[in-house]
């Protein structure tokens, strides 16, 4: 349509051009109006001419963000890597934790293990893997300081806790011989219920920050739009490491 209505202004220009030389009367019209003729046609050309460059500096913004995707794909391929599911993941884990710290604390903490230290053995065997995923690693070129100590602590702290499996197992099977009384298992639990449960408050602590870094990145590197977010944060942190090397595995 704006093809066509082009082409028909400048039939119209041409013609009224042409009238001039054969209708006296236009002619006439044109010499006593020409010097208002002339201001219309020049507001017309700078119009065009501000609508011509507009039209350019659209074009060019465009393939600006064309360039600046292609140039930001490779780092958000690596932080979806990082950040799905295992964000997701992590969160629900912390409400486990959350779950069984306050569970242990309670006065009939050593009680309540004793009785489900098979799931007590599955969830922190599960939590020990979960921090220790690869795909953890991805992104960890993307990784503020506080993500990466969160991320350290958190698998020191599993680990720990995992190791104290055998010593809880080996009390509740040779160290009791009364397993049946909440009394006697809480005397021979309740130090390691202790340390368990301080154990799961650091984990709680540093697994949440570094979950929270997690969505920080999402937050920048894959919903910039919808989080108020921008493509240049990237481009500005590439800026900052020039020597940083984007290939996907």
């Amino acid at each position: 349509m704006r093809r066509y209505l082009k082409w028909a202004t400048i039939g119209c220009a041409f013609g009224a051009i042409a009238a001039i030389f054969v209708f006296p009367v236009w002619q006439a019209w044109v010499y006593q109006f020409q010097t208002l003729i002339t201001g219309a046609l020049a507001v017309f050309a700078a119009h065009y001419t501000v609508r011509q460059m507009q039209r350019s500096d659209q074009k060019s913004d465009e393939r600006h963000n064309q360039l600046m995707d292609l140039s930001v794909r490779p780092i958000r391929l690596k932080v979806n890597r990082s950040v799905f599911p295992m964000v997701e993941l992590i969160e629900d884990a912390l409400d486990d934790i959350d779950g069984w710290r306050r569970r242990l604390g309670a006065d009939d903490g050593a009680w309540f293990l004793s009785q489900n230290a098979i799931d007590f053995d599955e969830v922190v065997r599960k939590w020990h893997a979960m921090v220790n995923n690869e795909q953890l690693q991805i992104a960890q070129d993307y990784y503020g300081g506080d993500m990466v100590f969160a991320l350290h602590r958190s698998k020191e702290t599993a680990r720990d806790v995992l190791a104290m499996l055998t010593t809880i197992g080996m009390k509740l099977v040779h160290r009791t011989p009364y397993p049946d009384d909440p009394v006697w298992v809480k005397e021979i639990l309740q130090l390691d219920v202790q340390k368990v449960h301080s154990h799961f408050a650091v984990l709680q602590e540093y697994l949440g920050e570094f979950a929270d870094g997690l969505r920080k990145l999402e937050r920048d590197y894959l919903k910039p739009a919808e989080f108020g977010g921008s493509q240049d944060s990237v481009l500005a942190w590439i800026a900052r490491h020039p020597r940083l090397d984007l290939d996907i595995d």
